[in-house]
């Protein structure tokens, strides 16, 4: 499912403040990644979200090794700040204008659950999106039907 964020502006700064005050243990690739979003679950669940432009073709395995780097270095940021923390769950989003290039699609699967993460395309968020407002507009329509009913009631009753 997609959730709505909460409490995003202070996430999103948090991390940024956090990386900073722990760049000193990333190494120099961990340092140039870019967490394009990131924010906490009500459950404590670790979402980053990896935005590619919709154009961008980009194989599995350079797509595992660039959230590879993301999961290690917030990890590193969750180790340093939260030590209590033993496992922090972390799951990585990857949103695409298209399927990454592999081998079949258990194989896309399969690296990418190595790394804890999964990929959604543009495509797919905007037709779930359409469908959920659909499903929206029809209860509503639903709900002002038996509104209608009601208030017709209450007319008849007060009337008599």
């Amino acid at each position: 499912s997609w959730e709505r964020a909460r409490d995003t502006e202070r996430m999103e700064q948090s991390v940024t403040k956090e990386f900073e005050d722990v760049t000193k243990n990333l190494t120099d690739d961990e340092r140039k990644g870019r967490i394009d979003i990131r924010y906490s679950t009500s459950a404590g669940k670790h979402v980053v979200v990896e935005l590619k432009k919709y154009g961008v073709v980009i194989d599995v395995n350079d797509l595992a090794k660039q959230i590879s780097k993301y999961r290690t270095a917030l990890l590193k940021m969750l180790k340093a700040r939260y030590p209590a923390q033993l496992q922090p769950h972390i799951e990585i989003v990857c949103v695409l204008g298209q399927a990454p290039i592999g081998s079949d699609e258990t194989a896309i699967m399969k690296t990418l659950e190595a790394q804890g993460a999964r990929y959604i395309t543009y495509d797919q968020l905007i037709d779930g999106a359409q469908k959920a407002y659909g499903d929206y507009l029809e209860r509503e329509r639903q709900i002002s039907q038996i509104s209608d009913i009601m208030e017709a009631l209450d007319v008849s009753l007060k009337s008599e």
